[in-house]
């Protein structure tokens, strides 16, 4: 019901003059934006049963906080080539596969769930680099200051809740291969508008919680429900950003 809010607002557009619509649009334009708002607290989701990878089954119905994550506070902009750069002398040469592994997933899950967005490898860097679509991946002590935590992402900068760029730290005693790719494709998903899920039942979600530093959480790509949350939240940036340019040009 709120996504058909978000196609009829245009058509509430009258009358022939640009003025007129000038000054209609952003009070519409902030409606919008409040609508997608309330559909992140209160997004439903069906799975789609083709094209997946997941190991949840398709029939299952996701539910968020329980086989579907909540919606997190920012993500990266639709179409984004996020250029990642790992910390010099920080991975290993097989660790360092293990984490584009898991870049690669993402990347190939970008055209399925309608987000567009592309992690590419950009190589080494010796500081965070900041630049626009830029994420920086590095290692820190995250567990001997954060009891509750083996990794981190942190948005470095963000503009109304979009991603500009972004850092990643895990912990150095994540070294197995298998725990590396766990971890990345958990900490990348937050980029992409998943928060943790510490309700949700065991691998339904990459979003579950680790059991261990050095282990993953039974899941090495994103789930069907992962898939079809990155998914709703993506088409109402699309709604939104569509329904603003008829808004403007009308």
């Amino acid at each position: 019901m709120r996504l058909m809010i978000i196609f009829l607002l245009p058509l509430c557009i009258l009358g022939p003059s640009a003025q007129r619509v000038a000054q209609f649009a952003e009070p519409q334009y902030q409606a919008v934006h409040q609508s997608k708002a309330r559909f992140r607290r209160s997004i439903s989701l069906e799975p789609r049963s083709s094209g997946s990878r997941s190991k949840v089954k398709s029939t299952r119905r996701c539910v968020p906080n329980r086989t579907a994550p909540p919606i997190g506070p920012y993500h990266w902009p639709t179409d984004t080539e996020v250029k990642v750069f790992f910390v010099r002398g920080m991975f290993a040469p097989e660790q360092r596969s293990a984490l584009l592994e898991a870049m690669a997933s993402w990347t190939a899950a970008g055209q399925e769930n309608g987000s567009g967005v592309r992690f590419t490898d950009a190589g080494k860097t010796d500081i965070w680099m900041d630049c626009r679509g830029c994420l920086t991946v590095g290692r820190k002590e995250v567990y001997r200051w954060d009891r509750s935590h083996y990794a981190f992402f942190y948005p470095t900068s963000e503009a109304d809740g979009e991603l500009v760029s972004a850092w990643i730290e895990l912990d150095f005693g994540i070294t197995t291969s298998k725990a590396l790719k766990g971890f990345m494709v958990h900490e990348l998903a937050h980029g992409l508008g998943l928060s943790d899920c510490r309700t949700c039942k065991r691998k339904q979600t990459v979003m579950n919680r680790f059991p261990t530093m050095d282990s993953d959480n039974g899941l090495g790509v994103p789930s069907t429900c992962d898939l079809a949350t990155v998914r709703e939240l993506y088409r109402a940036d699309r709604l939104l950003a569509k329904s603003r340019l008829k808004f403007l040009y009308r």
